[in-house]
């Protein structure tokens, strides 16, 4: 999920979900529109059939995109 707490609009894209394992999972957008406007969230989704490793409470999983700004990177944590 993506919150746009800023001003200006975001178009965000080429999500991707970097595993532990090494694996990466690209992600889709829950619509066709990669915009995120000021004040509003947006959903990526797991692709259908994508596996589905063995994570830990606590792991750390990188996350990509890109966006109109340049690239992105976010270390996200999974609840304990």
């Amino acid at each position: 999920m993506v919150a746009n707490t800023g001003r200006r609009y975001a178009r965000v894209g080429d999500v991707v979900l970097h595993l532990p394992d090494g694996r990466s999972l690209s992600l889709r957008v829950a619509t066709d529109n990669p915009y995120v406007l000021p004040g509003a969230e947006r959903h990526w989704l797991l692709p259908r059939g994508a596996p589905q490793p063995p994570l830990q409470p606590g792991q750390a999983l990188k996350l990509t995109a890109s966006s109109q700004a340049g690239p992105m990177e976010q270390t996200i944590f999974l609840p304990p």
